[in-house]
């Protein structure tokens, strides 16, 4: 029993890596469009005047005729300098049970999940070593497409348990849930950065953006959302985004530079997004590139006043250096 249950760890792991993590390069060899699809749930939670922020990511990916991986990752991050945590899971179909359906919602890989409970609630459970996710949203869940290849819900009121570092929070706030096609995000060379800038006054926005080798913006595409989650397209040319020249955390365990402020700019008016955390790097435990995935604030750059939170996902870093101060 013990040489089997090894071979079927090996034959996942294998699976695994040559389809890539979520977020991560598909084989260079991969010419076919992928399958894959993408749910993401993301939120800003409070207990009193402390504040914390999570991404949960299912996903499944099909890449160049291999059969179906299942792969999950969740990041917590506290307000405390060096509060984050982030941890990843996989399985294989017949090898566990997972699977990512849409209406009613049940996504799960192995026992994290996110599925329909009663009432028109969503309940979202992962528990890892180092923090945990016991939440309850309520709502209408139903992903609206933004953009093209990209779904997202209206914010979707939370509560629930947080864990993080072995302390349990008792939580409310808010969370959305999205939906993203592959495409893209699979090639095997995409640097790219979302924004999903979330407003305290209920509306979002969010901005896609795929970048050369030389750090210069190729393409963007943005959408704003109102309160119920109706979307609204923007002109690539309404929105202009600076990634770099701020500031940088040089991550100690591969050694690549990451911004950690932003500069959005929406129809003339600057929005600054500042990291809460510098350390928020992700490193896939079964290959591929690193990526940076994060909560930040976000800041109107006229009156220097937080008007809202933001989640910032990146892949592809220039080989320029970077500095803070700038």
């Amino acid at each position: 029993m013990p040489n089997k249950r090894r071979n079927v760890i090996a034959v996942v792991v294998a699976a695994a890596v040559l389809a890539g993590w979520p977020l991560a390069a598909a084989p260079a060899h991969a010419t076919e469009p992928t399958r894959s699809v993408y749910w993401r749930v993301i939120g800003h939670v409070s207990e009193g005047d402390r504040e914390f922020h999570f991404a949960v990511t299912f996903a499944r990916l099909s890449v160049h005729a291999q059969r179906d991986v299942y792969l999950a990752g969740f990041e917590i991050t506290g307000d405390d300098p060096h509060a984050f945590v982030q941890e990843q899971r996989l399985d294989r179909p017949g090898f566990g049970d997972s699977t990512l359906r849409q209406d009613p919602i049940d996504l799960h890989v192995d026992d994290w999940q996110l599925r329909a409970g009663s009432g028109g609630s969503q309940h979202l459970a992962v528990h890892g070593d180092g923090g945990a996710i016991e939440l309850t949203l309520r709502g209408r869940p139903d992903v609206i497409p933004i953009m093209a290849g990209r779904e997202r819900s209206a914010a979707l009121a939370t509560s629930g348990i947080l864990s993080i570092d072995g302390r349990r929070h008792v939580v409310h706030g808010i969370a959305t849930i999205e939906r993203i096609a592959g495409g893209d995000i699979d090639a095997a060379r995409a640097d790219w950065s979302w924004f999903d800038v979330n407003f305290d006054d209920g509306r979002s926005l969010v901005v896609n953006e795929r970048r050369d080798a030389a750090d210069r913006t190729e393409s963007i595409a943005a959408a704003a959302q109102d309160r119920s989650g109706r979307a609204t397209p923007l002109s690539p040319a309404a929105i202009d985004v600076s990634e770099w020249g701020r500031c940088a955390w040089i991550s100690p365990s591969t050694g690549v530079p990451y911004p950690t402020v932003w500069d959005i700019t929406l129809r003339g008016r600057r929005l600054v997004l500042q990291a809460t955390v510098r350390e928020q790097e992700v490193v896939p435990s079964i290959g591929g590139p690193p990526l940076w995935e994060g909560a930040a604030n976000v800041i109107d750059a006229d009156t220097d006043a937080r008007i809202g939170w933001a989640i910032v996902t990146m892949r592809g870093i220039g080989p320029h250096p970077l500095s803070c101060g700038g």
